[in-house]
């Protein structure tokens, strides 16, 4: 990239400093869009709101915990159902 005569006031006057605040900048953008299009292309998720400090994407552990709820419950019924079962052949 091209390296204005003068410098802008966040490079400090140097020149390496420029570089790696753009490495920076692009990498940022670029880990964004891998995690926009990983969760949007693979997973189905869109952000739900989109702001100045990031993405915010819908809480996903708080589904998945309501999920393991219903399957902790209906394998504790089943259980109890098989216990109900073998008390009845043991008598």
């Amino acid at each position: 990239m091209h390296v204005p005569a003068e410098l802008p006031s966040v490079a400090m006057g140097s020149v390496l400093l420029l570089y790696l605040e753009r490495v920076l900048a692009v990498f940022v953008v670029l880990l964004f869009l891998l995690v926009f299009l990983y969760r949007g292309l693979w997973r189905g998720e869109l952000p739900k709101a989109i702001s100045e400090r990031g993405a915010e994407w819908q809480d996903i552990l708080g589904e998945t915990a309501d999920h393991l709820r219903v399957q902790m419950r209906a394998l504790e019924a089943q259980l109890e159902s098989l216990e109900a079962t073998v008390g009845k052949l043991r008598k």
